[in-house]
């Protein structure tokens, strides 16, 4: 693919019609006319629709890693505090419809196309890997000081966490409700951590 300010306007548009419609509920007609584009364009920067759902990943993945490094890494905050910092923010972004870079957005397109698309699949994996990482990272940080008492080893608390967001992200949006997200924070904070 052919990088420059052209092709990343067209995968944030992939992004949002991907999000909201799915891989199968968008076709690249759908992605050419929402980017202003004509269809040569497309295929100019990108070879085929799944070449370019792995490069809108890419941009979904640098988003959220560098929103939640930013969060996780901020030292006016004990390690334990920051990650309660970053899922709180989430959920009053959610609460007040502010957009969130960290959804469930790379674990539904693995779910709809993943077993068509082992590229789908893979990639959407490594971006919980990277997810992961900065959460292994963070409490590790967090048990050497002792604000983290879970004698669960840091990989698989971080596994946990991010299992929980995902599911009650998804949830939230199942039962139109607010409430689980709320109730996810006091169990990160009392049961989890």
């Amino acid at each position: 693919m052919k990088k420059n300010s052209k092709s990343t306007d067209i995968i944030k548009v992939g992004y949002e019609l991907f999000d909201k419609r799915g891989y199968n509920g968008t076709g690249i007609s759908d992605i050419i006319a929402k980017a202003g584009i004509p269809k040569g364009s497309f295929y100019y920067y990108f070879k085929n629709k799944e070449e370019f759902a792995l490069n809108v990943i890419d941009y979904y993945s640098a988003a959220v890693i560098s929103d939640i490094n930013q969060k996780l890494l901020d030292e006016k905050f004990d390690p334990r505090t920051r990650i309660l910092n970053l899922y709180s923010e989430y959920v009053y972004c959610i609460e007040n419809n502010i957009e969130i870079p960290y959804s469930d957005f790379a674990c539904k397109l693995a779910q709809e196309v993943g077993h068509a698309l082992p590229s789908i699949k893979e990639a959407s994996n490594n971006v919980f890997y990277l997810i992961r990482d900065s959460h292994i990272n963070c409490i590790i940080k967090a048990k050497e000081q002792k604000y983290i008492t879970n004698e669960l080893e840091a990989e698989k608390l971080a596994e946990l966490i991010i299992y929980a967001w995902e599911g009650i992200n998804l949830r939230s949006k199942g039962s139109n409700t607010n409430k689980c997200l709320i109730d996810f924070i006091s169990m990160l904070d009392k049961i989890i951590l």
